[in-house]
């Protein structure tokens, strides 16, 4: 006997890497993450997580999207800009923090990035990063770690992520047509396109976890070789997924490693910030204000919530200001200031809204999230 149930509760946190190797493949970044967003609204489950998708370097951590995906809406070229360094750790652990704060039951974790770490300044060492990674994943969390150019599996190990929760990806190529499996239900409308499918892909490991029975384990769950050819761009026949990793990986030097690498105009900007400039309280607006703490429970559903909050229009007082203790959760932040004029550059949605239908199951859904702060070192 089936019984009609709630949807178990969940939260996702997206954590975006914008460092300045990644520019030239903005667009592609905005029609993956798009994709996602398009799968995550077709998923009868997944459409009701509350998500919270961020990008990040040393000089500001912003949010480009916050709410329930039902309701979230794509991306617009200019919203995403490659910039500057990759604080990896201190971001990783900010979205820890953040995902600890945010309601829900079943938590998911994505970190994009494609390179390594070089520029964290409160969690310099991976240690501490991989025990925080490693509590969460016993209290039921899912973590998954997307990379580019450097080898997705080694960093995943490191940062404690298993290897079947981490996948390589391409910006350049096109997906191979992909055979059904376990997830295909998922998979109705992912971008012809590498990066795009590692999204899609994401998108249904996402949904596939929220499937759990209590108790079930989310271990067996993870990316299969079609994913990884797919995302990889290589058919799997001529050219395997481990092949083109490998071609990646040892041909990858990181164009901006250190302060120097940075653009002059960089340097100048980066120099030129206050002291007490806290890069997770998001990018420097031209005032010379930060977004500031954000409820991970407000909505940042488009690119106009994100210019108003970066704007002050939606800030309470003192949210302008870098006023974050060691002891405060630091709840999010936007800024758009620096981003392109969005409009005529703007694509449309590029995957469509479909209805979803309601879902019978015959057993009740169980908490695994939970959390708690992360002290300093």
């Amino acid at each position: 006997m089936t019984t009609n149930i709630p949807a178990p509760s969940g939260a996702f946190v997206g954590s975006i890497d914008r460092s300045g190797s990644r520019a030239g493949e903005e667009k592609a970044m905005v029609l993956a993450w798009n994709a996602f967003m398009a799968n995550m609204k077709k998923d009868p489950l997944g459409q009701n997580m509350r998500g919270r998708i961020s990008m990040w370097d040393n000089m500001g951590t912003d949010i480009l999207r916050q709410g329930v995906f039902s309701e979230i809406k794509p991306l617009t070229n200019g919203e995403i800009e490659a910039r500057a360094l990759t604080p990896l750790y201190d971001n990783v652990m900010f979205a820890i923090q953040i995902l600890d704060e945010m309601e829900g039951a079943r938590k998911a974790l994505v970190i994009d990035t494609d390179g390594l770490e070089n520029y964290s300044q409160k969690w310099k060492d991976v240690a501490p990063v991989r025990a925080e990674i490693e509590k969460r994943r016993e209290q039921g969390w899912l973590v998954i770690y997307l990379a580019k150019n450097i080898d997705a599996w080694k960093v995943a190990e490191e940062l404690g992520i298993p290897k079947e929760n981490a996948m390589n990806y391409r910006n350049t190529g096109a997906a191979a047509p992909h055979s059904g499996g376990l997830l295909s239900r998922f998979r109705n409308h992912v971008a012809e396109h590498p990066m795009g499918y590692a999204l899609g892909a994401t998108a249904a490991l996402v949904g596939a976890y929220m499937l759990l029975r209590p108790g079930q384990s989310h271990g067996a769950l993870g990316f299969t070789d079609s994913d990884r050819n797919n995302a990889m761009g290589v058919d799997g026949v001529s050219q395997t997924w481990q092949n083109a990793v490998a071609d990646d990986a040892s041909g990858f030097r990181e164009p901006i490693n250190h302060f120097m690498d940075l653009p002059t105009n960089l340097q100048e900007a980066y120099v030129g910030l206050p002291e007490d400039f806290d890069p997770l309280l998001g990018s420097m607006n031209e005032d010379g204000t930060q977004p500031g703490l954000l409820d991970p429970n407000e909505d940042v559903l488009d690119a106009t919530d994100a210019e108003s909050l970066a704007n002050g229009e939606y800030a309470e007082a003192g949210q302008g200001e870098s006023n974050a203790t060691e002891d405060t959760p630091r709840q999010g932040n936007v800024s758009g200031n620096d981003r392109e004029e969005q409009g005529a550059d703007a694509d449309p949605d590029p995957l469509p809204e479909e209805s979803n239908d309601s879902v019978s199951i015959d057993a009740d859904y169980g908490g695994g999230g939970g959390g708690g702060d992360i002290g300093g070192d």
